[in-house]
């Protein structure tokens, strides 16, 4: 058995999508969460190295999970604004 089918476990991706824990979706993924917890000049510099080591084509990609993973938090955080809303208006 190897490492990968001994530890590997199905994670869910923040697009619903279920994959394995060893896949590339999931690195992206992880790597994209950790880059938008920085400050923006460091995220900056984080994506200038990335270039350089894999090109902008691996970047790319990079920054549309990070923009899908921004975009879905924004519009959970404006459900939750709402539903606030609502309820001190009852």
């Amino acid at each position: 058995m190897t490492p990968r089918e001994k530890y590997e476990i199905d994670v869910t991706l923040h697009d619903g999508r279920v994959v394995g824990s060893w896949s590339r979706e999931w690195i992206v993924e992880c790597e994209a969460k950790h880059l938008l917890k920085m400050n923006l000049a460091n995220r900056r510099h984080e994506l200038d190295e990335r270039i350089k080591k894999r090109g902008h084509k691996s970047v790319n990609e990079l920054k549309a999970v990070m923009a899908s993973i921004h975009e879905k938090k924004k519009h959970e955080k404006e459900i939750a604004l709402f539903s606030t809303k609502i309820r001190a208006f009852k």
